[in-house]
C-alpha cells in the first residue's frame, strides 16, 4: 500500500497515524501527492506518524515520526 496524500483536511487539523500492519509507503511532496515529510517513510506495526494539515502550503506536513 503506498500514500501519497490523504483527504478530509482543515487548516490547524492534526492526524496521527498509528500502524497495525508492515509494508505501507508514505511518500514526500511528489509525484502529485500531498504530504511534506521529512522523507518517505515505510510503516511497520506499532510506528505511528503525526502531520498537520497547512492551509497556506495545502499540504500535510510532518511533525513527527515514530520507528517501533
Amino acid at each position: 500500500c503506498t500514500i501519497d496524500s490523504i483527504a478530509y483536511h482543515v487548516d490547524g487539523q492534526p492526524l496521527w497515524i498509528v500502524c497495525s500492519a508492515s509494508g505501507t509507503l508514505f511518500r514526500d511532496h511528489y509525484m502529485g501527492g500531498n504530504l511534506q515529510l521529512a522523507g518517505d517513510f515505510t510503516c511497520h506495526e506499532g510506528d505511528s506518524l503525526h502531520l498537520i494539515y497547512n492551509d497556506v502550503l495545502r499540504d500535510w506536513v510532518e511533525i513527527s515520526r515514530s520507528n517501533n
